[in-house]
């Protein structure tokens, strides 16, 4: 990948051209975390087993349902259910 594309597409997916590179596995850069999760993925994370396990099949519901999906994260994720 030329050098010049890098360092911009590393911004936009908010990253580091070494970890694109593969050069790292670090998701720090320093102290500094290179992607900045959503406070709901932190909070996701705070769950033991059983709340994972609740919020897994409450977000499948409101999915299944029709009424709550964005069109493209949805056939993404359909996609990923054919593959399971």
């Amino acid at each position: 990948m030329p050098i010049g594309v890098l360092e911009p597409l590393a911004i936009a997916l908010r990253t580091t051209p070494e970890y694109l590179m593969g050069w790292t596995d670090s998701l720090f850069k320093g102290n500094v975390p290179i992607v900045q999760l959503p406070p709901i993925v932190e909070k996701y994370n705070m769950l033991n087993k059983d709340g994972k396990d609740r919020v897994e099949a409450y977000i499948n519901d409101l999915l299944a349902s029709g009424n709550y999906g964005d069109d493209t994260a949805a056939t993404a994720w359909e996609k990923s259910q054919s593959r399971a």
